[in-house]
């Protein structure tokens, strides 16, 4: 190859590796187009698509002035994918490890970090165990055994990205869920933030809803929801419109019943909902002040300042760096007289007293900003 002839002004020429590569290995094979400028390297890529093998071309929109190479081989139609740089790196590196490999360690944090470059959601500090577990249910149910198979159909198609989505977040969510936290609510929290002129209370990692409807029920018993705004947020879009559409499985009515009966409700359950076949509604009287966005805990920042905070058994599925980062953006956000709920299961007295918090009531889990001198 260092000494034959030019080919398109090239030696050696990318086409006569790829031609040979083709003819070698055919459909087991795994080419990379990169960066660059002029044709060489266009031919062999038919070459080798039409041999069977996975043809990969760099997104030109990384090459600056050296799209033209990728752009050329986009024009002749001879690829699979188009990927990103971090893309290609994760999809390469499955590729040349056991074809059995777990998407775990260093695998599952390049393709993490694939995920980051090209749709813009950051994966990197959630728990390893739990997010190798839901992969590979995923890939249990796409049929497919390779960790280099399933990332090429998860980074090349959108709508399966969103599935991935809904998979990989933690979607556990009822009414009134751990009463005695809506309990402390009713009789002591919110009497007391109802001196304030505006009440606006953060819902972090809403997933349907639930949280954010049983937080406007309570303000409506307590004559507060005029002055109140509820901002519900969540990372997963999918669920976020779910939580919008109202509707919740008729199963799951008995069970908020009781929650709501066990955090002191005034009334029944059914004056809040309605019955639709399999499903329940919540009512309108209960939308109107519930804001809902997409909402990133690690990557996205402060958006306003809340006189309450409830993010419920969300960071437990953090490891340690991105909960303290969650934690500080909580801290951040909350009114110095205001009160943050973490979850039951969270475990996270230490962490949060390190980020500045302290228990409002011991084993409440509710916690306010320590007094500054």
């Amino acid at each position: 190859m260092t000494c034959d002839k030019k080919i398109q002004f090239a030696r050696p020429s990318i086409d006569v590796l790829f031609e040979s590569v083709a003819g070698e290995y055919g459909n087991q094979a795994i080419a990379v187009l990169l960066c660059g400028f002029g044709q060489d390297g266009v031919k062999g890529c038919e070459i080798l698509k039409a041999s069977g093998a996975c043809v990969i071309i760099e997104n030109g929109d990384e090459c600056k002035d050296a799209r033209v190479l990728p752009d050329n081989a986009l024009h002749a139609d001879c690829f699979d994918h188009v990927f990103s740089c971090e893309s290609i790196i994760s999809v390469v590196a499955a590729a040349i490890s056991d074809t059995k490999a777990a998407p775990s360690g260093f695998l599952q944090q390049l393709f993490l970090k694939a995920i980051k470059a090209d749709y813009g959601y950051d994966f990197l500090n959630y728990q390893a165990d739990s997010l190798e577990r839901r992969i590979k249910n995923m890939m249990g149910g796409f049929g497919v055994d390779s960790f280099c198979d399933f990332q090429r159909l998860i980074l090349s198609n959108p709508k399966l990205f969103q599935r991935f989505i809904a998979e990989i977040s933690v979607s556990v969510s009822e009414f009134f869920r751990h009463p005695e936290q809506f309990e402390l609510l009713r009789t002591e929290i919110f009497p007391y933030l109802a001196s304030f002129p505006l009440i606006k209370i953060w819902s972090a990692g809403c997933a349907t809803g639930e949280e954010p409807y049983s937080l406007t029920i309570l303000l409506n018993e307590l004559g507060l929801l005029e002055k109140s705004r509820v901002f519900a947020t969540d990372i997963n879009p999918y669920l976020l419109e779910l939580a919008k559409m109202q509707f919740f499985p008729i199963e799951e009515l008995k069970k908020s019943r009781a929650n709501y009966a066990a955090s002191g409700g005034n009334t029944a359950l059914e004056d809040y909902v309605q019955s639709f076949g399999s499903f329940f509604k919540v009512k309108a009287m209960l939308t109107k002040r519930i804001l809902f966005h997409c909402h990133s805990l690690i990557q996205d920042g402060v958006f306003n300042e809340f006189e309450l905070i409830a993010c419920r058994n969300v960071l437990i599925y953090f490891d340690a760096q991105a909960q303290q980062k969650a934690l500080k953006c909580f801290a951040d956000s909350l009114h110095p007289d205001g009160f943050l709920i973490l979850g039951t299961q969270d475990g996270l007295q230490n962490a949060a007293k390190a980020a500045g918090f302290v228990p409002y009531r011991a084993g409440s889990h509710i916690y306010k900003l320590q007094s500054r001198p």
